[in-house]
C-alpha cells in the first residue's frame, strides 16, 4: 500500500499489481494519514479486462477501476472527475471537452504552437475539477490519456470549452441548455445516493460560476487563439 497526493487530497491506495505504484510515481507522498483509500476487487478488475476484450492488462485494468473507487469518493470533498483537456496559461486553466475523436488533443497542440512556454498541460483526459473556497481549480492526475498529458499542479479554472469541428474558427457563450446537452456525457456520476446530491450540488455551482463557450474550429494555429480571446475580455498579447 501507498499514497498519492491528488486534488490536495491523500489517498491511500491498495494496489495487488506493481504497476500502478509505478503508473503514480509522480504524485506519491510518505503519509500515516490518509483521507481516504481506494482499492479494486479482484471482481471489478476481472469486468474491466473482459470489458476489454483482454485487450489491456489486468494490471492497467487495476488502474482503472482504482480510479473509478477514487472518483466515487470525490464529491465528499468537492470534487468530481471531468473527462476534458486542461491546459493552463499565464497561471489560468481551460478546459476543452468533447467527443471522442473531436481534436481535443489536436487543438492542445495548437495552444502550445502558439503560446509556447507560457502553457503547460494540467491533464491530457481525466483531469479532477475541485472548489477550494469559492472557486474551482482543475487538479492533474496520472491518469491522462494515451499522450500521458499531465502536471503534478493545481490551477484556477477560468473557462470551460465545449469543442466542434468547423470550418471557420467561432466561439461563443454556452447557454445552460447547450451546456446541459453536452457536460453530462463528460462526467462520472456516482450511484450512491448520498454521493449523488453532494455532486449534483457541487455541478450546479461549477456551472454557475464557471464561464462556458462553445468553439467551432478547424485545424488552424488561428484556431489557438480564437478560443484564448474569446474567453478573455482583455486577451494579453502574443
Amino acid at each position: 500500500m501507498f499514497s498519492i497526493k491528488i486534488a490536495d487530497l491523500i489517498i491511500g491506495i491498495d494496489e495487488k499489481y506493481d504497476y500502478v505504484k509505478k503508473f503514480c510515481k509522480d504524485y506519491i507522498v510518505q503519509s500515516d494519514v490518509n483521507d481516504f483509500c481506494a482499492k479494486a476487487c479482484d471482481d471489478d478488475i476481472e469486468k474491466e479486462y473482459l470489458a476489454g476484450s483482454g485487450r489491456f492488462s489486468k494490471p492497467y485494468c487495476e488502474s482503472i477501476c482504482i480510479y473509478r473507487e477514487i472518483c466515487k469518493r470525490l464529491p465528499d470533498y468537492d470534487a468530481f472527475l471531468l473527462h476534458a483537456a486542461v491546459i493552463e496559461l499565464d497561471g489560468k486553466s481551460y478546459a476543452f471537452t468533447a467527443k471522442s475523436g473531436t481534436g481535443k488533443s489536436t487543438h492542445i497542440k495548437l495552444w502550445q504552437k502558439v503560446f509556447g512556454q507560457r502553457c503547460r498541460i494540467i491533464n491530457g483526459d481525466k483531469p479532477i475539477i475541485r472548489k477550494f473556497g469559492d472557486s474551482f481549480f482543475a487538479c492533474g492526475t496520472p491518469w491522462c490519456g494515451k499522450e500521458n498529458w499531465q502536471t503534478n499542479a493545481i490551477s484556477p479554472l477560468v473557462g470551460l470549452c465545449f469543442l466542434e469541428r468547423g470550418a471557420e474558427n467561432s466561439i461563443s457563450n454556452a447557454c445552460p441548455d447547450e451546456i446541459l446537452s453536452r457536460i453530462f456525457h463528460q462526467l462520472f456520476v456516482p450511484q450512491n445516493i448520498d454521493s449523488q446530491n453532494l455532486f449534483f450540488a457541487l455541478l450546479d455551482d461549477f456551472l454557475k460560476k464557471t464561464p462556458s463557450y462553445i468553439l467551432r474550429c478547424n485545424m488552424d494555429e488561428s484556431a489557438a487563439l480564437t478560443a484564448f480571446e474569446g474567453m478573455n475580455p482583455h486577451p494579453d498579447s502574443t
